[in-house]
């Protein structure tokens, strides 16, 4: 899988001093390692187009910025974004059973296709939707709200703990 802006990603996670963001950025991220990367030991989620890693993080940091206000709208207000797999992404979404997290999906991809109107090439937004609802399957949508996932992360890379 080609993957862009990786140097780009890392400087924005690196940057996050939000735990809510940083905690959505890391799932997403842990989430691809584990079932995207050339690490994962039974990759599950495979993109038909190279992922532009730096837009990932920023939708995933997005969905979690502020607090659901019931926001189940449309996925994106603007343009048709440069994406591949839009109706297949919509079918897939509106199957989704839980409301709570399926407003996090939408709200995510709405970013993902936003930001894809300024990407190098098209997104694939079955790819990002798929790995988004296994990340929210994998980190409960509380834990990254409270900031766990960034606290732990925090305490996994501090000497005083080894």
């Amino acid at each position: 899988m080609e993957v862009l802006r990786v140097s780009d990603a890392s400087a924005y996670l690196d940057g996050l001093r939000d735990d809510r963001e940083r905690s959505a950025v890391l799932a997403i991220h842990l989430t691809w390692l584990d079932n995207c990367s050339s690490l994962a030991t039974n990759p599950r989620v495979v993109s038909q187009t190279p992922i532009d890693m730096l837009l990932l993080y920023q939708a995933a940091a997005f969905a979690f910025r502020v607090p659901l206000a019931g926001d189940a709208g449309l996925l994106v207000s603007g343009g048709k974004g440069n994406v591949v797999n839009r109706d297949e992404a919509v079918q897939r979404l509106a199957i989704v059973a839980n409301s709570q997290k399926a407003q996090y999906a939408r709200r995510f991809l709405g970013e993902v296709i936003k930001l894809s109107d300024g990407a190098s090439c098209e997104q694939d937004l079955l790819f990002f939707l798929t790995l988004y609802l296994l990340c929210l399957d994998q980190y409960t949508i509380d834990s990254i709200i409270s900031g766990k996932v960034s606290k732990a992360s925090r305490l996994l890379a501090d000497p005083d703990c080894w």
